[in-house]
């Protein structure tokens, strides 16, 4: 039993269960020539390899990409122009979710917990941001990932504007949440009444390391337990 709580597991696709913005970044890398009239490449290491060092995007200090890699200096076109680059470099990779890279340790423990009967998880949900282009790819990627225990497993993607807590609002009770990002989290503890007493697992990335101390203290006052996974 997580935290004294029996219920579902919500767990985020991208940057929890499969490293997304690393495949990202390495297809907006790979198109440097192209792009470094738009993107500011002195924020990276010269020596930097996928290969090597794949985590890298994770370490950014902001969670959206255009932020973190526009030139600060570009005209309102220029700026729309590359934009757009890194959004297609994301959007017009038919494949993505065939080659990115799973979370072994996230999905090794979720899949433990169902089929031993671990700590009463009950199920496992998993609630994902997407474009529609993405949702067959995302659907095929999990059911790959949680093969041995899709019985148990659902899938309930979000638009990119839409709430996570109004997506998981008919679930009785939630045991334990996986997310990177804090707005969704803050969501989760601000709005999702059936989370409380629950645990809220964060792997730790440059973009989630400073939390608002106004949210720590309210999931404490309602029983949620924040860790961060390293």
């Amino acid at each position: 039993m997580i935290n004294g709580k029996k219920g579902v597991a919500v767990v985020d696709m991208d940057d929890v269960l499969t490293y997304t913005t690393d495949l990202w970044f390495k297809y907006i890398y790979d198109k440097k020539e192209i792009l470094e009239k738009y993107i500011d490449f002195n924020k990276i290491p010269s020596a930097y390899s996928y290969e090597i060092d794949p985590h890298f995007p994770l370490r950014r200090p902001c969670y959206n990409f255009a932020e973190w890699l526009l030139k600060k200096d570009l005209s309102p076109e220029d700026e729309l122009i590359g934009r757009r680059f890194i959004m297609e470099a994301y959007l017009e990779q038919p494949d993505f979710y065939k080659d990115v890279k799973i979370n072994e340790k996230i999905v090794e423990t979720l899949t433990g917990l169902i089929k031993f009967k671990r700590m009463e998880v009950t199920g496992i949900c998993v609630v994902t941001k997407t474009f529609s282009e993405f949702e067959e790819a995302k659907s095929d990627c999990i059911k790959k990932m949680f093969s041995t225990v899709i019985d148990k497993t659902s899938i309930r993607f979000v638009e990119i504007l839409e709430k996570k807590s109004d997506a998981i609002k008919d679930i009785d009770c939630v045991a334990v949440i996986y997310e990177d990002e804090l707005s969704n989290v803050y969501d989760y503890i601000l709005n999702s009444s059936n989370a409380e007493n629950s645990i809220i697992m964060i792997p730790l990335t440059g973009y989630n390391c400073n939390f608002d101390k106004r949210y720590e203290k309210l999931a404490k006052s309602k029983g949620i337990y924040l860790k961060y996974l390293r």
